[in-house]
């Protein structure tokens, strides 16, 4: 149940977008300001941190995995045109888990869309009464109430602080910055996911095209990311349609994923 503002923002943004890692509205209820989302049977990602429902605890692969999912669906928000979304509310409870446990983003009800040229413009300000999580809540925006992309580049810098410690989000950020012994332990933990003797190549490294590992990961309209070769050159022969939903694009550009990238080239460097 929401308010009918945060139900039309909600409609209105997920219903025209697409992506792996943004939950899918299947249908609406105006009458009772309801709306009505894809089955995902393992929770949100606040369960399983703190292992609410006797749910299982994440294994570092999972983790960063998740990491990667939840930037890739962050930069196709941020790179949207001539509207980038900025979701505002970001929080483990507001990211859910399929039944193999990828991540999709939910709740858009206080989101944002900000036109593109006014981003970097010093004289303009988009200003809300923040409501989100103050956990996980940009202080810049608490303290202006101006909405932006960095804030919810902040907001997923805490995500991956508590998916590193299993710590709770409240002072985490300060907390890590006094413990300067936490990093250490845990860049080695996690550096030791590349060392089984088979290292299957993680399925999001892989071009839904060529199945080859990409080089140059593009995002495409349809929210997947391909290489930019192999989706310019299905472009290019005429197709105006997605090879992964066979649904019509809305538009043909094409957005470097360079969070993707730098986590293939690290993963290469360390095969």
């Amino acid at each position: 149940m929401q308010g009918p503002s945060e139900f039309h923002q909600e409609v209105q943004v997920l219903g025209s977008l697409q992506h792996p890692h943004l939950v899918t509205l299947l249908g609406v209820c105006p009458e009772a300001w309801s709306l009505v989302y894809e089955y995902l049977p393992n929770g949100s990602l606040e369960d399983h941190l703190f292992r609410k429902s006797n749910t299982s605890p994440l294994t570092w692969s999972n983790r960063a995995r998740i990491i990667a999912e939840i930037s890739s669906a962050l930069c196709f928000l941020h790179s949207l045109k001539p509207e980038t979304i900025v979701h505002g509310d970001l929080k483990p409870e507001n990211i859910l888990l399929d039944s193999s446990l990828s991540c999709k983003i939910c709740d858009f009800g206080i989101c944002r869309l900000i036109i593109e040229e006014t981003l970097y413009c010093p004289s303009f300000h988009w200003s809300m009464d923040p409501k989100g999580a103050f956990t996980h809540t940009d202080p810049e925006f608490q303290r202006t109430g101006i909405l932006t992309p960095k804030s919810d580049i902040y907001s997923f810098g805490i995500i991956i602080l508590q998916l590193l410690t299993g710590r709770p989000p409240v002072g985490l950020a300060s907390k890590v910055q006094i413990d300067q012994k936490l990093t250490p332990s845990l860049v080695r933990e996690f550096e030791q996911l590349h060392l089984s003797e088979e290292r299957p190549v993680p399925p999001f490294f892989l071009c839904p095209i060529l199945q080859e590992i990409m080089h140059d990961p593009q995002v495409a309209a349809d929210g997947f990311t391909y290489e930019g070769e192999a989706m310019r050159g299905w472009l290019e022969s005429g197709h105006e349609t997605s090879p992964m939903t066979n649904l019509r694009l809305t538009h043909l550009h094409l957005t470097p994923n360079h969070a993707l990238r730098l986590a293939i080239q690290d993963w290469l460097c360390k095969s």
